[in-house]
Formats: structure tokens, C-alpha cells, sequence
């Protein structure tokens, strides 16, 4: 009979705890990310106004009013950790970061993810554009990004460069 009473109590208690968690949990609905843009990494100017990759988020800047608006992982970017971005002739804005290769079109983000042959994400540092490629410059060497097959994905790897380290970085191309 004492151990039914200690399950009835303990199922009181969690079931106090979780009414008041429930209720708690309304004041939590809007997450906020504090990201420093102290570390620039690249900094380009399209669409009238100046667009910086930083550690902390994607910074554009209008230079003639000096209104700024930040884009971080909470707006869809998936990571705040940004080297480098490029604005196809689609219009298309390509940004890359750790992790992820992601595309800003029609007001959406589509990441796509990169990863080494351990399923640890690599960084991307560099992109250009060549029509329906992209070349993304990562930690693990240069890779051939589709932007049509399948909505876009990795369609190979080069990692050795002659007598070089196998999987150099490629920081820019």
C-alpha cells in the first residue's frame, strides 16, 4: 500500500509540473540569437547596398541612409558562421558558410549541406559561379555544385592538387 501511495504522488507531481511547464512555456515562443559582427570575412555591394559576410550573420548596409538589417540562423540561414557570398545571373544569392552552401531566392532559403567523409561539416569559404555550376572552395578542397540537377546538389569532389596535401583547403578561387 506505500509504494501506491509514493506512484500516486510522484504522478501528481509530474503531472503539477508539467501543467506548469505548459503554462511556462508561453513566455519562450520567440527565440533570439546575439551573434557579434565584429569578424568580417567579405564584404560585397549588389541590390544598392553593401552585402558582409561576418561571423555572426549576414549584414547589409544601404550606404546612403546607413540602415542595416542582419540575417542569422533564427531567419533561415541555418548557420551564422558566414565567408562568402555571390549573386547569380538568376538572381540567386549564394552564400557560404560553415556547413552549408545556401541560396536566398524569391525571399526563401535553400540550404544545402556539405559534409566530410566522418559526417562532420565542412566549412565553405569561397564560391564562383560558372552558368549552371558553382565551384565551392571548403575545407577539404574544391567541390562542382550543381544549381539544376535535382534543385541543386554536390555532383563531385577534388581534393588532390600534383604532389600537394591530398584535402587542402580552398580559401579562394
Amino acid at each position: 500500500m506505500g509504494q501506491q501511495k509514493i506512484y500516486k504522488i510522484l504522478i501528481q507531481l509530474f503531472a503539477i509540473s508539467l501543467v506548469f511547464g505548459i503554462a511556462h512555456a508561453g513566455h519562450f515562443d520567440r527565440w533570439e540569437s546575439h551573434t557579434s559582427t565584429s569578424r568580417v570575412r567579405f564584404i560585397d555591394y549588389f541590390d544598392d547596398s553593401l552585402q558582409i559576410m561576418t561571423a555572426g550573420g549576414w549584414l547589409k548596409i544601404d550606404p546612403i541612409s546607413m540602415g542595416m538589417s542582419k540575417e542569422t540562423n533564427i531567419d533561415g540561414l541555418g548557420t551564422n558562421d558566414l565567408y562568402y557570398l555571390i549573386k547569380d545571373d538568376a538572381g540567386a544569392i549564394w552564400l557560404a558558410g560553415y556547413g552549408r552552401l545556401i541560396k536566398f531566392h524569391n525571399d526563401q532559403y535553400s540550404p544545402f549541406l556539405f559534409f566530410d567523409r566522418n559526417d562532420n561539416l565542412l566549412t565553405l569559404y569561397s564560391i564562383a559561379d560558372n552558368d549552371s555550376v558553382l565551384w565551392v572552395g571548403t575545407s577539404l578542397g574544391l567541390a562542382l555544385f550543381s544549381k539544376e540537377t535535382d534543385g541543386g546538389q554536390i555532383e563531385d569532389f577534388y581534393g588532390r592538387f600534383g604532389s600537394f596535401n591530398p584535402d587542402p583547403a580552398v580559401k579562394d578561387i
